[in-house]
């Protein structure tokens, strides 16, 4: 008796099938990026309204006080969060996969007219609570008087 091996067209296929698979890995594990070659980078967050407030809780894990910018302006409140490349001194070994990026987080809401004055933000185990007071006196409507 002789020794069965796989073929040529056998092996072939296998490496087509796991270049497949791998290739479908990456699409599903990377973000969409933007027609300029940016990956777009968003977080998830809450809206609540309450009390004459509203209240946003967005979710920023790993991030520092210091790496993130709250700016309300024109009836919007933007969230800003930078993380910078670290330059890490490689030890023993390669790195195999990289997962931790540096770059910028952003979204931007519509708020409406709220007290910019009295703003608050807290940072906690990776959740940034804002709170918007409204000002008081508005309610979105504007009366119209006819002359």
């Amino acid at each position: 008796m002789f020794e069965w091996r796989p073929s040529r067209r056998t092996v072939n296929e296998m490496d087509l099938f796991e270049r497949m698979a791998h290739t479908f890995e990456t699409m599903m594990n990377e973000e969409v990026g933007s027609s300029f070659g940016e990956r777009s980078h968003s977080f998830k967050l809450d809206v609540a309204e309450e009390d004459g407030q509203y209240e946003v809780t967005a979710e920023l894990p790993g991030f520092e006080k210091d790496e993130i910018d709250i700016d309300v302006a024109n009836d919007y409140v933007t969230i800003r969060a930078q993380k910078e490349t670290t330059s890490e001194e490689e030890k023993e070994g390669r790195i195999i996969r990289r997962e931790r990026q540096s770059g910028q987080l952003m979204r931007r809401l519509y708020v409406g007219a709220i007290d910019e004055e009295n703003v608050r933000a807290k940072l906690k185990d990776g959740l940034l609570t804002i709170t918007l007071p409204k000002r008081d006196g508005i309610d979105g409507t504007k009366r119209i008087e006819i002359e």
